[in-house]
């Protein structure tokens, strides 16, 4: 979790603004992706995500827009974080 914090904000850091950044990881653990992405919200806007993708987990009983999760079990394939976003 330290290393993906480090890659995250290194990649915030290095966007212009408007610039689009997409964090995903292979892991169903919010500690790994929905976690992440909220300590950076106040520098990032969210842009939809296609509608086949699932919802992300529920932080403090909301969905952090701009993220959805893609399960095992409903899409066949591995389970992912995903996260889109454009630079504030």
């Amino acid at each position: 979790m330290i290393l993906q914090r480090k890659l995250l904000e290194s990649g915030i850091n290095l966007l212009k603004p408007g610039g689009t950044l997409a964090y995903s990881t292979c892991s169903l653990y919010a500690e790994e992706g929905e976690l992440q992405i909220l300590e950076y919200l106040d520098r990032l806007k969210p842009i939809d995500l296609p509608n086949w993708i699932s919802p992300s987990y529920k932080i403090n009983n909301e969905i952090i827009n701009g993220t959805g999760r893609i399960f095992p079990s409903i899409h066949h394939s591995n389970g992912f974080f995903i996260g889109i976003f454009k630079k504030k």
